[in-house]
Formats: structure tokens, sequence, C-alpha cells
């Protein structure tokens, strides 16, 4: 029978909010989206809760939420669908025939999705030479991905091709023969994204196990390294001469670029290379970024983050406006309709990302890498 509740900061009153507030708000709840995400009994209800993910995302923004902690809301949102989606394929197929353990990587792994929702999802099965129970799991993880990918594309309806793919899909010793083969692979690897790895179901000493050869083969190979760092450096800022931006030519983009791969991801990747060089295991790169500040006193940590706060920002409010005008949310935006203030931001950013791949083209022999 509380109405009214005071609020303090240090001690200073600040204002009160009521119970009527909270009505008001409960229909864009991120706190009432994710019960209500966990009290869904059939697939076809979880096709309503992308609307109103939508909807909270917009209140988030509306009340000034941080955006790289409207990206940690967006993930949670989807991990939860996750999880009711294999809890609905489970209940179909009965319990699996061996123990396995279900991992995010990429931004999923490091809680940084934005409303494209790039769900990347993997699963690490135990060890067995028994050939019928092989058989047997094939089988099992086969419809499992059928089923999950059917069920997700309720929630994420513009996934092409799935979320669960069989080559995520692999027992530990697959994982780690996969893993092994990065330094022999001619163009393509090592995938990056691997490093951001989090475990969300099953026995988490699977994904323990897959993560921390992930990084003891990388710190034990020096020309591993140089590989990643390569990879990286590979995809650069869209900035050419005379500060202009590199575009999209033709076709459906043209005169746009894609803030997510050539934006956030140059950063983001860029802190993973210095990251797993000091071999620091966290995926997020907030405390990724804490960590080189505080352990290595990285002078650009600070700078990344409000960068990428500041792109995250850009990108979820870009987003936001395609689905009010009735339009998938995708992650390409045209410059020229950005203000002149908002141009020099980007091109400021796009300066910082050199001065960090410069940083990473002097530490590794990313040139002599042949990938």
């Amino acid at each position: 029978k509380i109405h009214h509740l005071l609020v303090l900061e240090n001690g200073e009153f600040k204002g009160v909010v009521t119970n009527h507030d909270f009505i008001a708000l409960q229909g864009s709840s991120p706190t009432v989206l994710a019960k209500e995400i966990e009290s869904v009994s059939t697939a076809e209800e979880l096709a309503s809760m992308t609307p109103k993910l939508f909807k909270a995302v917009t209140a988030l923004v509306f009340e000034g939420a941080k955006a790289m902690n409207i990206a940690g809301f967006i993930t949670e949102v989807a991990e939860k669908v996750i999880l009711k989606s294999l809890e609905f394929a489970e209940a179909e197929l009965g319990a699996s025939p061996i123990p396995y353990s279900v991992f995010l990587y990429g931004g999923s792994g490091r809680r940084e999705l934005t409303l494209t929702l790039n769900i990347r999802i993997g699963i690490i099965c135990e060890d067995t030479n028994n050939l019928p129970l092989i058989k047997e799991c094939e089988e099992y993880f086969r419809t499992l991905a059928e089923k999950v990918n059917y069920i997700m594309n309720k929630f994420c309806p513009d996934v092409r091709d799935g979320i669960l793919h069989a080559k995520r899909m692999k027992s530990i010793s697959d994982w780690k023969n996969y893993f092994d083969r990065w330094k022999y692979v001619v163009r393509g690897l090592p995938k990056a994204q691997y490093f951001d790895v989090r475990h969300i179901k099953g026995e988490e000493a699977l994904v323990d196990t897959m993560r921390d050869h992930v990084f003891n083969i990388t710190k034990a190979s020096d020309e591993l390294m140089d590989l990643v760092a390569a990879v990286t450096v590979e995809n650069r800022p869209p900035l050419g001469f005379f500060r202009r931006f590199v575009v999209e030519k033709s076709g459906e983009h043209r005169n746009e670029f894609d803030l997510t791969m050539k934006g956030i991801r140059p950063l983001v990747d860029a802190v993973r290379v210095l990251a797993v060089e000091h071999n620091y295991r966290d995926p997020s790169t907030l405390k990724r970024l804490q960590f080189l500040s505080e352990r290595y006193e990285f002078p650009y940590a600070e700078d990344i983050k409000h960068a990428l706060n500041y792109l995250d920002s850009l990108l979820i409010h870009h987003q936001l406006e395609q689905i009010e005008h009735g339009l998938a949310p995708d992650p390409f935006i045209n410059p020229e309709k950005l203000t002149n203030i908002e141009k020099n931001t980007l091109r400021e950013i796009f300066k910082l990302t050199a001065k960090i791949y410069d940083i990473i083209e002097k530490s590794y022999k990313t040139e002599r890498v042949g990938y």
C-alpha cells in the first residue's frame, strides 16, 4: 500500500516517483518484457515479443539510457528468447543423448547486439567414441537446430539462413581441431569472434575448455597473433582522401556505408586484439577497455568508450527510425543525411580507429601474413 517513493542521490532529495509512474511505463518496461518472455508457452507468442522489444528500446532511448547499456538489454532479451526456444525444442525432442553446452559468440557473446539481432549460437558436446551414440547425437542436434531456427525466426524474421548451423555444433575435440587449423588456413581465419564466447546453457566447463584452448594456442604462436591482428586491420574505416566518406557506389545501399562493419567493428576488433595480447578473457569490450586502462594505462580507452557509445547511439536511433517507417532495421546510413556535427564526429572517430590500427600494425607483422 505504498504509493509514493522519495528519490535521493547522495542523501539529497531529487524527486518523487508514484505507482502511477510505474503503471504508465509498464507497457514498455524492460523488466516486464523479460518476465513476459519467460512466461510464454508457445513459439508463436515469441513473435509478439519483437515489437515489444522495439517499444522498450524506444523507451530506454527516451529516458536517456546509454547506448551500450541498451545493447546489453537487447542482448539479454535475445538470450531469453534463445533459452525459451531451446526449452520448446527439447520439450519435443526429449533430453539430449549426451551432455552439451550452448554458447553465444560475437556481438551476442560480448552483450553488444543492436536491433539487427545478429545472433550467433554454438553448441559443444562431450566427446564419445561410441559410434551409435555419435550418429544419434548428430541426428538429435540437427533436428534441434531446425527447431530452434524455426522458433527464433518468429522473433527475428529477417534472419534468412537461421542462427544455428551444423558447422557450429561440434564435440569439444572437434572444436579444438577446428581452432588448431587456424594457422594453416590460407584466408578468412582466424574467426576472431570466437574470442568473444559466453556460456548460456548446459555444461559450462565445456565452454571454459574451448575458450582456454583458443587463448592458449594463440598465446603460444606469434604467427597466429600476427594473423589475428592482420585480419583486424584489413577492415579499414570508411574515410578516404580529403576526409571524404567511402560509401557503396551501386546497389541497394548506394551512397551508404555499413556503420556496424565499418564503424563499430573496427574499434571492437582492435580492442579485442589488445586484450587477447594480454590474455584477458572477458568478452565485453567495456571490460576489456577498463582492463587495458587500469593495468596497462592504455591512453585511448576513454576515447574508444565514448566513440563506441556514440556509434551505438547513432545506429540505434537510425534503426528505430526505420522501424517507425515500417522498414526492417539495418546498419546502413547515408552520411549526407547527417548533420555537420555528426559527420565531423564520425570523422574524428575514424581517425581514432586509424591511430589504434597504427599501434597494432607497429606491434605485429600484419603486412607479412599471407592470408
